[in-house]
C-alpha cells in the first residue's frame, strides 16, 4: 500500500516537470506607432514573453485592411532597437492614401509564428494631380509656401532610363533617372526642377538649421531621416535605424547612372537629385543614404550622369 501511494506521487511531480519544459513561443506587444503620413507609418514593438527553448529569428509587423493579418499577408521585416532584439523598429511603406489597415507585430520562431494583439491606423489623405502627357498621377504636398511633388518622377523622356534598367525588378517608386538637360525640361506643364534655393528652403521646412544649409556632406541630420521612406521595402537594412518620413517627402533608393560605362550605381543604398545649375555651370544635386540621417548638397557638372527628378510648382 506504502509502494502504490509513493509511485503515484513520483508520477505526478515528474509530469508536472515535463508540463513546465515544453517550449511555448511567446508573448509580444505594439508600444508606439508613429510618424504616419499618407503612404507610411513606423512601429515599436516589444517580446515581452518568450517560452524556454524558443529560438527568435525574424520580427516585424504585418498589415490587411479588412481582416486580422497573418505572416503571409503584408509583412515587413523590423530591425533591432537593442542588441538582444527583444525591442524592435518597423517601417511600413508603399501603403495607399487614406486608407485603414489592421496591424500586428509578429516573430517567427522555431515553434512557429506569435503575434501581438491588433491597432489599427488609417493613412492620411493626399491630392493627386494628373501629368496630361502620359496620365501618370503623382501624390503632392505643400511644405511652407511651395507645392512639391512627393513622388519621383516617371515619365519616359527619351533620354531617360529606368533606375536599374529593369522595370520588372525595380518598383515604379523609383521613377526615372534623367539627364542634366533632360531633368531641365521634364516636369510637366505648370511644373519646374528646383533650384538648390527652392531646396534649401524645403529643407528648413523638414528640420534642417539655417547655419547648415551651405554645408555639403550630412547636413541637418536628422532631417535627411524625415525625408526617406522608413524600412526596408525598397531600402538596405541600415535605413531603418535613420528613416522616419515624418515630413511625407518619400524619398527612395534609385541610386544613379553613368551613360559613360553604362553602370548604375546605388541603387537600394542612395538617392541622387538634380538642380538647376547656378551661373557658373555647378550643379548642387542632393543626395540621401541608407546608413545616415543627413543631407548631402554636393556640387557636380551638367554632364554628370543621370539622376531623380522631384518636381516644385510654378
Amino acid at each position: 500500500m506504502k509502494s502504490l501511494r509513493f509511485i503515484t506521487c513520483f508520477t505526478i511531480i515528474v509530469l508536472v516537470v515535463v508540463s513546465c519544459n515544453d517550449p511555448v513561443p511567446g508573448r509580444i506587444k505594439i508600444n508606439l506607432v508613429e510618424y504616419l503620413t499618407h503612404n507610411s507609418v513606423v512601429v515599436e514593438s516589444e517580446i515581452v514573453d518568450v517560452g524556454k527553448g524558443v529560438g527568435l529569428q525574424f520580427r516585424g509587423v504585418c498589415a490587411h485592411k479588412t481582416a486580422i493579418p497573418v505572416l503571409g499577408d503584408l509583412a515587413f521585416r523590423g530591425s533591432y532597437e537593442n542588441e538582444s532584439g527583444i525591442l524592435f523598429r518597423t517601417g511600413l511603406s508603399g501603403l495607399e492614401p487614406g486608407t485603414r489597415y489592421i496591424l500586428r507585430a509578429y516573430c517567427e520562431t522555431n515553434e512557429g509564428v506569435f503575434y501581438s494583439d491588433t491597432f489599427s491606423v488609417r493613412t492620411k489623405l493626399v491630392e493627386l494631380i494628373t501629368d496630361t502627357r502620359d496620365g501618370q498621377h503623382y501624390p503632392v504636398k505643400i511644405f511652407g509656401k511651395q507645392t512639391w511633388m512627393i513622388q519621383n518622377l516617371n515619365y519616359a523622356s527619351p533620354g531617360s532610363v529606368l533606375s536599374g534598367g529593369n522595370a520588372k525588378s525595380i518598383p515604379a517608386e523609383f521613377g526615372r533617372l534623367y539627364s542634366y538637360q533632360d531633368a531641365l525640361v521634364v516636369c510637366p506643364s505648370g511644373w519646374h526642377l528646383p533650384t538648390d534655393e527652392e531646396w534649401k528652403t524645403l529643407e528648413l521646412t523638414c528640420g534642417v538649421p539655417v547655419a547648415e544649409l551651405e554645408n555639403d556632406v550630412n547636413r541637418g541630420a536628422p532631417a535627411g531621416s524625415n525625408m526617406k521612406e522608413p524600412g526596408t521595402r525598397l531600402w538596405e537594412t541600415d535605413n531603418s535605424r535613420f528613416a522616419t518620413n515624418e515630413s511625407g517627402f518619400s524619398v527612395v533608393p534609385a541610386g544613379w547612372y553613368n551613360a559613360a560605362n553604362k553602370e548604375f550605381s546605388n541603387i537600394r543604398t542612395a538617392a541622387g537629385y538634380w538642380t538647376v545649375a547656378d551661373p557658373s555651370q555647378k550643379v548642387w544635386g542632393r543626395y540621401f543614404y541608407s546608413t545616415s540621417g543627413g543631407i548631402g548638397r554636393l556640387s557636380t557638372g551638367v554632364s554628370s550622369g543621370s539622376y531623380s527628378v522631384r518636381c516644385v510648382k510654378d
